[in-house]
């Protein structure tokens, strides 16, 4: 699958997404800070400003982090979703 079809399939499904080659990272999923049922932000000190949504991915240790695509993700075609 490609990283469009696994990105739109998150989005829209609420599907976690990976590549079957990521060692590093467990799930990839689409976070809406307003409207998410599984993940709740809490700011110690609140700013001014909007969240907007964003990918987190789950590191090995259990960290959630944001997520950006490397050049090599864009063209991957190991895309899979569960």
């Amino acid at each position: 699958m490609s990283i469009g079809d696994a990105v739109a399939f998150a989005i829209h499904e609420g599907a976690k997404i990976r590549r079957k080659s990521h060692v590093n990272i467990i799930w990839i999923r689409y976070f809406d800070p307003d409207s998410d049922k599984e993940f709740r932000m809490h700011e110690i000190n609140p700013c001014e400003g909007t969240w907007v949504p964003f990918f987190i991915a789950k590191t090995p240790n259990n960290n959630l982090i944001p997520w950006t695509p490397s050049a090599e993700d864009l063209s991957a075609r190991d895309w899979c979703w569960f």
